[in-house]
């Protein structure tokens, strides 16, 4: 095991877009033992889940002894509009200081992810010195095709509108017309970082910053139900 570095699984009870979806079974086992699992599995160091919900906070206590831990949020903590980097710049000010150097977030939402998910996004960050680690996958999206919808009207990015400042913009080295360029998007699956580090920049996209990608299989981020069933799908195709 790794000294001075924690794992942390936030997990709240309510979500928006899919009622509990911390607490769904997903062939057999929650999405919270899912992360679980994968935590205790990479051995790289104690397991922290920080929640709201007291039936989440019970599978820290029946899983692992000393080794996963229940961190209750407190009232403050359990805005459902709250962001997560508020929520983890609360708990480190909560645990003992100099307890632990560096961190790894998992969220229960990445079903699919592995200990050597976690494993290899950690060697990245020890190997680059401690530069930030974030796990991606391949948006699968062209960036000519985007845009949005104001009054009725389709507004893509990849259209130069002059001057006029209703109008989105995006940087013309991104967005070219005629061009395609792979996207890449953070799932959620592993997130590395130096506690200090997150505590001056708070939030997780970093200057600097290194990606650890992953197969669009391994790194389902579930957030619909949409997703939810894509996940059993996969989990059953690997099962």
């Amino acid at each position: 095991m790794i000294a001075k570095t924690v794992i942390i699984i936030p997990a709240k009870g309510q979500s928006k877009r899919l009622p509990e979806k911390n607490k769904k079974l997903l062939d057999g086992f929650t999405l919270v033992e899912y992360a679980i699992k994968r935590s205790v599995e990479s051995g790289l160091g104690d397991v922290i889940i920080s929640s709201d919900d007291d039936e989440i906070l019970a599978l820290a206590l029946r899983s692992v002894p000393n080794r996963v831990f229940p961190f209750k949020r407190n009232k403050e903590m359990s805005n459902p509009d709250l962001r997560l980097p508020e929520v983890l710049l609360d708990l480190f000010e909560r645990i003992p200081q100099g307890k632990y150097d560096d961190f790894i977030l998992t969220l229960p939402t990445s079903p699919l992810a592995t200990y050597k998910d976690l494993q290899n996004a950690y060697y990245l960050f020890s190997i680059y010195s401690g530069r930030p680690v974030m796990s991606v996958t391949n948006a699968r999206v062209n960036p000519n095709a985007l845009g949005f919808i104001r009054e009725n009207n389709f507004l893509p990015f990849c259209i130069d509108y002059g001057n006029d400042f209703n109008r989105p913009k995006w940087k013309p080295d991104f967005v070219i017309k005629g061009t395609k360029i792979d996207l890449y998007k953070s799932n959620g699956a592993v997130f590395v970082c130096g506690i200090e580090r997150f505590k001056e920049e708070r939030d997780f996209y970093i200057n600097g910053m290194l990606a650890y990608e992953m197969s669009s299989e391994r790194g389902i981020d579930i957030d619909t139900e949409l997703d939810f069933l894509l996940a059993e799908t996969l989990m059953r195709k690997i099962n």
